[in-house]
């Protein structure tokens, strides 16, 4: 399965495909018109099935909204917004959201479960310095399902 990864940047200075209401920092851009991208990549790349991205608002430096999306065989999957979210190191978060994609898709997780635990995720990147990712799979299945970000140990 051909698998495109990146974020709403990627796609326009890599593929020339800008989402509608970009602007010049690429913050707060709507699912919707990310959607449409998505679609579009599709229609350019046809024997791409899976087109994912993450969504930031940059509020302050510390303070982020976070959100991860993809196309996945024709049909749009986002997942719940993580709003407010603390940051303590952006480095990381697209990686992780990647790798937990992937790994997802390759355990045969359905679609909404997958971009569910993807976001959630890398979320928790964001907590640490950094571009590793030192969060369990327990704590992001916990905050996948509405638990607290608190890290149990």
């Amino acid at each position: 399965m051909d698998v495109i990864i990146g974020n709403e940047e990627d796609f326009e200075k890599m593929l020339g495909i800008k989402a509608e209401g970009a602007t010049e920092s690429y913050s707060d851009l709507d699912p919707e018109n990310y959607k449409l991208v998505a679609h579009q990549v599709v229609k350019e790349y046809p024997n791409v099935q899976v087109v994912g991205t993450t969504l930031r608002h940059v509020k302050t430096a510390m303070l982020n909204d976070w959100q991860t999306v993809m196309l996945y065989k024709g049909e749009f999957y986002a997942s719940r917004k993580y709003l407010n979210l603390e940051v303590l190191d952006r480095t990381g978060g697209g990686d992780s959201f990647a790798s937990a994609l992937i790994c997802c898709m390759l355990e045969g997780k359905p679609p909404q479960e997958a971009i569910e635990f993807s976001a959630a995720y890398s979320a928790l990147c964001h907590g640490f310095l950094g571009d590793w990712n030192w969060a369990t799979r327990d704590e992001a299945d916990r905050l996948m399902k509405g638990g607290s970000a608190r890290v149990i140990r």
